[in-house]
């Protein structure tokens, strides 16, 4: 029977002795990934697109003749709302007479720095994919096909420079087997990697990539694992590009797409108070910025900027939601109404039976005794408010 234990002293030796180690992102970026900490994982199955050239086992031989690897691409820096991507050959080194295994991050041949770019999640985008407020002008081309375009697996040179401490993931760790003696399978590296290429963006995921070695005096040692660890795939986009509306690649955004995702409020409506849920956003037009009321019409705010609860608000012709502060307005004077566009009580004006034959302030010698156009006959319910009213259809606010 075999017995797993992990042993983190061992660890902090080997990383010393193999000189590198990947970076740690905080447990709260982690979280946002989808990834929990835990170390030897429930593998969720293959990372799909992950390798783009090498396999794995020893077969896929690297810039040693004893180490295996293989071609992904991974995020050099991890962002909430996404990462940094370049193509990197990720091989398991070994030293003879040593019970371990370890993972060195070279360039593959064909690497550029133009071939790294930042892809970002929905409404975020940019260096640091930081919230997207404008239409981005600039023509940044065909960088996901880049990304793998002419790049493959390094073959030759040795202890060629080893990049790891670029990189920044989420976990690394070794761990043992019982058989009679403690042998190590090599380090584990959870990193963030593209796991599905689109036309404008990837796919990104946590992916588990492990090391094994068999051997004593002459060790070889290849990547044995490439797993998804993890629910959460995230669809990034490229600089100014939006997932369309399946979710299934990314397209040029709109002004109008951008406002809708990260709308500016206006200063008593703070970005904070707004909950999807509660809240419906509405555009000030005059402010040109966005306020935000109760999503259930028949609630309002308790007091104008108290936004995180609605309560219940009766509308009627005497009161409702204000739609300028979402508080809610009651007409208690006799003889007013509430005006559901302004949010205000207004004075009602009273018609006679005469008005309402022949218009306010008319009667039937108005008219010459001319049925025609005596407000009664209008057929139209539009014809006869104008003619009572006196007013045109775009004059009439009360």
């Amino acid at each position: 029977m075999k017995k797993y234990l992990y042993a983190s002293v061992f660890f902090a030796t080997l990383g010393t002795s193999a000189g590198w180690a990947i970076n740690h992102v905080d447990s709260n970026m982690a979280t946002a990934w989808g990834y929990s900490g835990q170390k030897d994982v429930n593998s969720m199955g293959s990372a799909g697109e992950f390798i783009i050239d090498g396999s794995l086992g020893f077969a896929s031989i690297g810039t040693y003749g004893d180490e295996g690897a293989i071609v992904a691409v991974v995020a050099e820096q991890i962002a909430e709302h996404g990462g940094f991507f370049c193509p990197y050959q990720i091989q398991c080194a070994n030293a003879r007479k040593n019970h371990w295994s370890w993972t060195l991050y070279h360039r593959p041949n064909g690497w550029q720095d133009s071939k790294c770019v930042w892809l970002c999640e929905k409404g975020y985008s940019g260096p640091g994919c930081e919230k997207m407020f404008s239409v981005e002008t600039t023509d940044v081309g065909d960088v996901i096909s880049s990304l793998r375009s002419g790049i493959t697996k390094k073959t030759s040179g040795g202890r060629i420079s080893n990049y790891e401490s670029n990189i920044y993931g989420f976990n690394t760790w070794n761990y043992y087997w019982y058989a009679g003696v403690w042998n190590d399978h090599g380090e584990q590296d959870i990193i963030l990697g593209a796991v599905k290429f689109l036309k404008n963006g990837i796919l990104a995921a946590p992916v588990q990539v492990g090391c094994q070695w068999d051997g004593w005096k002459g060790i070889n040692s290849w990547v044995q694992r490439a797993d998804l660890v993890s629910n959460t795939r995230k669809l990034l986009c490229k600089q100014g590009y939006l997932p369309n509306d399946t979710n299934t690649d990314c397209v040029p955004a709109t002004a109008e797409a951008i406002e809708d995702i990260n709308p500016v409020f206006c200063g008593n409506f703070p970005e904070s108070g707004y909950n999807s849920s509660l809240h419906i956003k509405r555009k000030d037009k005059e402010r040109n910025c966005y306020i935000y009321v109760c999503r259930d019409q028949t609630k309002a705010f308790p007091a104008a900027g108290k936004t995180d609860e609605c309560q219940d608000c009766a509308t009627s012709v005497k009161g409702g939601p204000n739609p300028n502060d979402g508080t809610c307005v009651v007409c208690n004077q006799t003889g007013q109404y509430f005006d559901v566009k302004t949010g205000v009580c207004k004075t009602a004006i009273g018609y006679s039976h005469l008005d309402l034959q022949y218009g306010k302030s008319r009667n039937k010698v108005s008219y010459k005794n001319n049925v025609d156009g005596q407000c009664w006959a209008k057929t139209s319910p539009d014809e006869y408010k104008e003619c009572v009213t006196g007013k045109k259809a775009d004059q009439q606010t009360e």
